[in-house]
């Protein structure tokens, strides 16, 4: 499909199917990522901890893909591949395990209006960055976005986030997710 089709030019054919490119990206990380962390948790004495390393490592060479792989005249490339963007849900998962580490979380706990803070100035600077400058996106726009969400949600994930958790927490909103 990255090869065939051109994902972003209007050329009067729409296909149905030219989304699932992403839900194919996912559906890979949930096939591949329970066996990373099963041979992480059976090979190391700190499973958790492995699994984070892995997580970030692998999220960091993926970001660092997207920025090699963008070019003007194949943007499909890096956009759809899912070497150049697998970092999305690995930043998610790093962030599961930052949430199921009692240190870690006593941490967030008691810097969980900061992280909040953090994460909604990240998300709103990854969008006005790549809004203002559309390439910006591979260039560390979509890393920057993927942190600056962990770095929100995080705190609502352990009970707190104030207001944007009540919001989130609502029942048509909930429904909707």
């Amino acid at each position: 499909f990255i090869g065939t089709s051109s994902y972003f030019a209007d050329i009067g054919v729409d296909s149905p199917l030219e989304h699932t490119w992403s839900l194919a990206i996912e559906e890979q990380f949930y096939l591949l990522w329970p066996i990373v962390v099963l041979g992480a948790a059976s090979f190391s004495k700190r499973p958790r901890f492995a699994v984070g390393w892995i997580a970030l490592g692998i999220a960091a060479a993926s970001a660092v893909l997207l920025w090699l792989l963008w070019s003007p005249e194949s943007v499909e490339r890096a956009y759809m591949g899912t070497d150049a963007r697998i970092f999305e849900p690995l930043v998610g998962a790093a962030g599961a395990v930052l949430v199921a580490t009692p240190r870690s979380r006593r941490h967030l706990e008691r810097w969980a209006p900061f992280v909040l803070g953090l994460g909604i100035a990240a998300l709103l600077s990854g969008i006005v960055m790549i809004a203002a400058i559309p390439t910006s996106y591979y260039r560390g726009g979509a890393i920057l976005v993927s942190i600056g969400t962990l770095a929100m949600l995080a705190p609502i994930w352990i009970g707190q986030g104030g207001p944007l958790r009540t919001a989130l927490g609502w029942g048509p909103i909930a429904w909707i997710g």
